[in-house]
């Protein structure tokens, strides 16, 4: 039986092992999360859960002055902020992406 994840880990494992490091719409992130039993849910809309729950991580860890796990390449598009080269290039699209998501 395969282990159970939280939405975000499981977003995490699927971009991680099928994305190959190119953003990946939110649905098929979730499509291959249920397939693989890492996330069960009894709701209607594990789509909607899935990015919500992404969003909610990523507010999260602004606030607490880390880096967010997922990029948010819009469209429903997301990717693992740990693929961005790390300098200042990074820290602009992390700057972009805040202002984007919370308007400052």
């Amino acid at each position: 039986m395969p282990e159970r994840l939280s939405f975000s880990d499981a977003a995490e494992k699927v971009l991680k092992e099928f994305a190959d490091k190119r953003p990946m719409y939110y649905r098929e992130i979730t499509r291959i999360a249920m397939e693989h039993g890492w996330i069960s849910t009894k709701g209607l809309t594990p789509e909607t859960t899935m990015t919500a729950v992404i969003g909610t991580e990523n507010r999260k860890r602004v606030a607490r002055g880390k880096e967010p796990r997922f990029t948010v390449h819009g469209k429903g598009y997301y990717g693992l902020t740990e693929w961005q080269p790390p300098g200042l290039l990074r820290q602009i699209r992390a700057k972009n992406q805040k202002i984007k998501e919370y308007g400052c």
